[in-house]
């Protein structure tokens, strides 16, 4: 224990200070670190705020696991604080990234640049690909089944996009073990969970898929109803398209969508993507509309 404060006491002190917020499935971020203290460090305060249930087991063991090395730092330094909060700087520019504005108020994050002690107090940071003004795009996680299973299961979601079949939490880790994080793993790119960056309330997916009856990849996006007609879609989709070609290098992007699927169509031509043909993704699947830009 970090001497000087009782966890609730602790968790008071630094949360007051840093207006601190729960990224959904993963440790609180805790802000940028003084520069004479390692990442390990401030794992022993991230245990000190006290364990939260609402983070599941997972991400809990994970955090004693970082905090045990981290208190052998600080024993070997014989660290003393009267004042825990004392050991972080108050919340500052994102620092270790490469950033670049796509005109739409998009910020395209480059994953895994910076010194690797920042990196490894903060794992939120490296799962962040994308920001915009309102939005925050992610790479998913094991521990986004439940909200996976809700979108997948919506009727919208059925109707224009397809059923996936996905009824339980274990059916989601499976699509999102085999589907986006396998992506991420050969691709470098995948479909991303989309939440409010305020609040971190996850909306929705966006991202890039190569599928291999297309020559190209495409852009792919589905959102809950209760955040339709907000712009939240056109938002995620241009800082995606953005980041495919300015990251990327992707000379070409596409996109299929049922032709009924209007509102679909109407967000595609947004983009600047105009229609192309129609394709079969299987041949037994439906007959789609290609657009591409």
């Amino acid at each position: 224990m970090v001497p000087g404060k009782e966890p609730r006491k602790l968790e008071e002190s630094v949360q007051n200070r840093f207006g601190l917020r729960r990224d959904p499935g993963l440790p609180p971020q805790l802000a940028v670190l003084q520069e004479d203290l390692e990442a390990k460090e401030a794992a022993a305060v991230l245990l000190a705020l006290g364990e939260r249930p609402e983070l599941g087991l997972e991400t809990g063991e994970r955090a004693k696991a970082e905090s045990a090395s981290a208190f052998e730092a600080l024993a070997r330094n014989e660290a003393s604080f009267e004042d825990p909060s004392e050991l972080l700087e108050p919340p500052a520019e994102t620092v270790g990234v490469e950033s670049a504005s796509d005109g739409l108020g998009a910020h395209l994050v480059i994953i895994g640049c910076g010194n690797a002690s920042a990196g490894e107090s903060s794992a939120s940071a490296a799962m962040i690909v994308l920001e915009t003004e309102r939005l925050v795009l992610r790479r998913m996680d094991l521990g986004d089944a439940e909200f996976i299973v809700r979108l997948l299961n919506d009727p919208s979601f059925v109707r224009f996009i397809g059923d996936r079949r996905v009824r339980s939490l274990d059916d989601a880790r499976e699509y999102i073990s085999k589907g986006p994080v396998a992506s991420y793993e050969r691709l470098g790119f995948g479909l991303y969970l989309t939440a409010l960056k305020d609040g971190g309330t996850p909306i929705g997916i966006c991202g890039l898929l190569k599928r291999e009856s297309l020559p190209h990849p495409d852009i792919g996006f589905a959102f809950l109803p209760p955040f339709w007609s907000r712009g939240y879609a056109f938002e995620a989709a241009s800082a995606v398209m953005a980041y495919g070609r300015e990251s990327l290098g992707l000379a070409r992007i596409v996109a299929v969508t049922s032709p009924d699927n209007e509102a679909s169509i109407r967000l595609l031509r947004k983009l600047g993507m105009s229609f192309e043909s129609r394709v079969r993704l299987s041949e037994e699947g439906p007959e789609l509309e290609l657009y591409a830009a």
